[in-house]
Order: C-alpha cells, then structure tokens, then sequence
C-alpha cells in the first residue's frame, strides 16, 4: 500500500510538472505570435488623411468614423484587449465562465485571441484562434497542456471564418474600417451599409447596424462558418455591441454578445465586456 501511494504520489508530481511545462510553452508561442503579427503590420502613415477623406463612404458608415476617430489623430497599429464574461457550446450547455486576451492589428488583416475556459474549479482549457497572412488556425487544451480537437476545422472554411471575424470584430479596432486596397462600402439603407473585405483570395461581407448615435450596435455575416458535430453549417452570424466608451481617443463598445441565428431560432453563445483596452501606435 505505502509503496502504491508513493507511486501515485510521483505520477501526480509528475502530470502537474508536465502541464505546468506544457502550459507555459504555449503561452509562450502565443507571445511569439502576437509578436510575428505586429512585426507583419502594414503602415497606417496616412491616417490623418484616411480619417479625413470621406466622401463617397456611406452616410451611416461617414457618420460613424467621425464619431468613433474624432478625439485621435496619431496613427494606430493596433489593439489590445483584456475580456471576460461567459461562454457556452451548444444550446444545451451551461453557461461558462471565460477571461480571454486579444490583439488585432491594422493593414494586413490580423488577430490573436487566446482565452481561458473554467466549467468545474479543477476543470479548465484554453484556446487560441489566430489569423495571420490569411490563415485562420484554432488550438484547444485541456489544462492548457493536453491538444484536442473540438472539430475538424481548417482550409477555406478556417480562413474565411477567421477573416470575416476580423471583420466583425473591427469596432474594438474602428481604424480597420476606414476605406483601403482590401475593404469597401456599399450602402444599403439610412441606418444599414455593408462592408466587404477582399484579401489572400478570399472575399468576405458583413452588414453593420448604426443607432441614431452613430455607434455600431449589430454586426451581421453568413460568412463564418459553424463546426458542429463534424459537419460546417453555414447560419447567419449576429455580434451586438453595446455601451461606448471613448479610449485613447477612440470610440469602441464595452460589451458584446455573439449568436447563431440556426432556421430563424436564436443561439447566443457569447458575452464578452472589455476590461482594459488600449491602442497602440508606431
């Protein structure tokens, strides 16, 4: 019995140095490649010029970028944002609790969000999705050690996905949404306009919702991809935001909350709020 529980001992010694190791080299990658990606930006020189040349842009789209750039005129190159709030996978699962990092980046299209799920005290994985040169890769540990496929889920279906993300998630970055080589305008109505972002090949849109405010308050694709049960299901895609606040000069929401909209019936699966957000320039 002694010498069983002193083997029982060293193995648990021996995961918990194992995933306290294999942990702290992924972390570590990840650090490598928020720095890959910021060292690839494209140049925003420009961006007093860009912020005021307007015209032709939508009303809604021209009202929104005068009112989410007017307190800033240094260029930015990116963002970075602390997040928390709840997370789930399916319409049948509980609600968990997530704490996630994100950076985007300007000119070329660019992310790294990595986040921490907790359902159970002892319980915990993280995940990392990345889009870098038109690429889009998702990474899943269990206790941040331990790879493991929540789905199969590369190629086209990845990258689009993960471009069309940037897209939608462009209000935390609101410099991404001026007009350039890789994204355009097209009015749709007094209070609707659509983007569409062309880039490596790929061709992607969302529909962004503006309030009497001049804020984006809903984001709305049928590009991104759901993975479930083996299988990619297009549904339209919903992002809300919510609760602006003026940082570093720049207008962004504070809240959002993400949704399938799965044969007309709703599946929110995401709600995030900013905890710190700050931009970063050249």
């Amino acid at each position: 019995m002694k010498r069983a529980m002193i083997l029982l001992a060293a193995t648990l010694g021996a995961l918990v140095l194992y995933v306290d190791l294999s942990g702290g080299k992924f972390r570590d990658r990840i650090d490598r490649e928020r720095t890959m990606i910021l060292e690839n930006r494209t140049a925003a020189a420009l961006f007093s010029d860009l912020k005021n040349n307007l015209a032709g842009l939508p009303q809604p789209v021209r009202k929104y970028l005068q009112y989410a750039l007017g307190g800033r005129n240094e260029p930015v190159r990116a963002v970075r944002l602390k997040q928390s709030g709840s997370f789930r996978l399916s319409e049948k699962d509980s609600w968990t609790p997530i704490t996630a990092n994100q950076l985007l980046t300007l000119g070329k299209p660019a992310f790294v969000w990595h986040a921490r799920l907790q359902p159970h005290p002892y319980v915990w994985t993280e995940s990392r999705d990345i889009l870098h040169d038109g690429v889009g890769k998702t990474e899943h540990r269990l206790y941040s050690a331990f790879p493991f496929p929540l789905k199969r889920f590369i190629g086209k279906a990845a990258d689009v996905s993960a471009l069309v993300r940037y897209l939608t998630e462009a209000p935390w970055l609101p410099p991404a949404l001026l007009p350039s080589n890789h994204l355009s305008w097209k009015a749709i109505d007094d209070r609707t306009a659509r983007a569409i972002l062309i880039y490596n090949g790929y061709r992607v849109s969302a529909d962004f919702t503006f309030n009497s405010e001049s804020e984006i308050t809903q984001v709305t694709t049928r590009d991104r991809t759901w993975n479930r049960s083996g299988a990619s299901e297009a549904h339209p895609w919903i992002a809300r935001y919510q609760r602006y606040e003026r940082h570093g000069g720049i207008k962004v929401p504070m809240e959002m909350e993400t949704e399938w909209s799965i044969n007309g019936k709703s599946f929110p699966y995401a709600r995030l709020q900013v905890d710190t957000i700050a931009f970063e320039g050249f």
